[in-house]
């Protein structure tokens, strides 16, 4: 970015501006600085009053948001002012065993396996199949109040909190696909299973889960 003497403000993660480093700046060169980050960012014109409401949200509490133009969400994530072209919109998508469906903002495929092959990688995962089947499945959004049983744990808990262990930011925190069987949550994808449909060695058919994000902008 070429903002003349702003531009140490960019924070290094991409999209992402560093508001104390910004706050500290005289307001006339905020109000310069965001608009040309801005107008970079999301390849448009920026008005004055686009200007003014992304000061707003810098000032606000961490989870204000705002949308500009043709699709871009601006975050205010702690100390930092987060910029992506995906992310705040609910979604809910139906998903059938045995197929790969193609959504958006990522893929997600279920197959029967005649056995489990763990591995580091963690947007693949083994649920046990007689636990999925006879029941719906859905991939949505995270929701408030949402809980399940952490692969490991034997108490419920919170997504909110498993998303602050993780240190999972904010607008991640609603891009993230989450699989349910019926009411109940099968697995956070690429973050976590429930406990409830893990495999065991009385499991006689194991499904492997396999999600696929595409990344931010594209």
């Amino acid at each position: 970015c070429r903002f003349g003497p702003c531009e140490s403000l960019v924070e290094a993660v991409p999209g992402g501006v560093d508001l104390p480093a910004l706050h500290a700046q005289p307001l006339f060169l905020q109000e310069y600085f965001l608009q040309e980050f801005t107008r970079e960012f999301a390849r448009e014109e920026v008005e004055f009053g686009t200007v003014k409401m992304l000061l707003n949200v810098s000032h606000a509490p961490t989870g204000s948001s705002c949308r500009l133009g043709q699709g871009t969400v601006v975050w205010k994530d702690r100390d930092t002012l987060l910029f992506t072209t995906r992310g705040g919109e609910p979604f809910r998508h139906p998903a059938r065993l045995g197929m790969r469906h193609e959504f958006g903002a990522f893929a997600f495929a279920t197959s029967v396996v005649p056995k489990a092959e763990f591995d580091a990688d963690p947007n693949v995962e083994y649920a046990d199949g007689e636990r999925l089947m006879g029941a719906e499945l859905l991939l949505r959004s995270w929701e408030d109040g949402d809980w399940f049983v952490p692969l490991g744990m034997s108490e419920r808990k919170k997504l909110s909190d498993l998303f602050i262990d993780l240190k999972v930011p904010l607008y991640d925190k609603h891009t993230i696909p989450i699989l349910l069987s019926g009411d109940a949550i099968v697995w956070v994808c690429g973050k976590r299973l429930d406990a409830r449909f893990k495999v065991t060695a009385e499991t006689r058919t194991i499904v492997k889960l396999h999600y696929t994000p595409r990344p931010l902008g594209t």
